[in-house]
């Protein structure tokens, strides 16, 4: 029962550090843009670099979704295939195709899109409708990738935001671990904690993409538990602490860091898993 109390105890941890550190996250990539910096990577690869990219990212129907979405980006982080088309074809009208073909366009299209359009126009059979449908899948597939990419470079910084996060905030699992097999009091705080999480979020696991509602979810059920242990930096650590407690400490940090990157959904439903096996 103790092994079964200490694993709530831990995992719930986790969930709440992770969720804080996914909000963290959220905040920064809205204030930096980085899904709309990493859109217009995307697009520059599908464009190419040169007159086309830059009159479709200086189209007035490109930057005012930007602008709609968060305010002051000119530049959206999220385009649907739909509007990519839509756009694309305000630059490079469609209708041309039948009367030029894709290498009579008006502004210089790079060689590897223009052997893409044609290629797509020719296994279309010249139907504009065809057409579309190929070039929505197309576009979805290089947009795949691009999300790939994001959720790579997400990873990178949730573990550097966690890695500080543990560090500031001096909380680890080889120290938390030792102090919650001591203390039954405080087991059974987390316990409390995390079956009522558990119970009232079955619909719909935590979504560590919204902010609001991440750090909601952080102060309801993570305030009381959290309260109970020892974290933070009561003295001096430089004063007393040898080399070999330092890299102790430092591998309970980095675990901890490394766990956290691993992302509120699997904590979540780890902590499912173990309240089910224990019920």
């Amino acid at each position: 029962m103790i092994v079964i109390e200490l694993l709530v105890a831990l995992v719930f941890t986790l969930l709440i550090m992770s969720l804080l550190t996914s909000a963290i996250l959220e905040v920064l990539a809205l204030i930096f843009g980085f899904r709309n910096k990493k859109l217009l990577k995307a697009l520059e690869l599908i464009l190419g670099k040169g007159p086309l990219y830059q009159e479709f990212i200086q189209h007035p129907g490109f930057t005012q979704l930007g602008i709609a979405e968060s305010g002051w980006h000119k530049t959206p982080s999220y385009l649907s295939a739909e509007q990519f088309i839509a756009l694309l074809n305000r630059l490079i009208p469609f209708e041309q195709l039948k009367a030029k073909g894709a290498r009579e366009f008006p502004l210089q299209i790079p060689a590897e899109l223009r052997e893409n359009l044609e290629m797509y126009w020719e296994d279309a059979r010249q139907n504009e409708e065809v057409f579309r449908d190929k070039l929505k899948h197309w576009y979805q597939a290089m947009m795949d990738r691009h999300s790939e990419a994001y959720k790579n470079f997400s990873k990178k910084m949730l573990l550097v935001i966690g890695l500080l996060l543990t560090v500031a905030c001096n909380i680890e699992v080889i120290e938390l671990g030792k102090v919650l097999v001591r203390q039954a009091e405080m087991r059974q705080t987390f316990q409390v904690a995390a079956e009522q999480l558990v119970a009232e979020n079955m619909e719909q696991s935590p979504s560590p993409d919204e902010i609001e509602a991440a750090l909601k979810m952080v102060v309801r059920y993570g305030s009381t538990p959290l309260s109970s242990i020892p974290w933070g930096w009561n003295s001096n650590p430089f004063a007393s602490w040898e080399t070999s407690l330092w890299l102790w400490k430092g591998l309970g940090w980095l675990i901890t860091a490394c766990a956290i990157a691993i992302g509120a959904p699997f904590w979540y439903d780890l902590l499912r898993k173990i309240l089910a096996i224990k019920n």
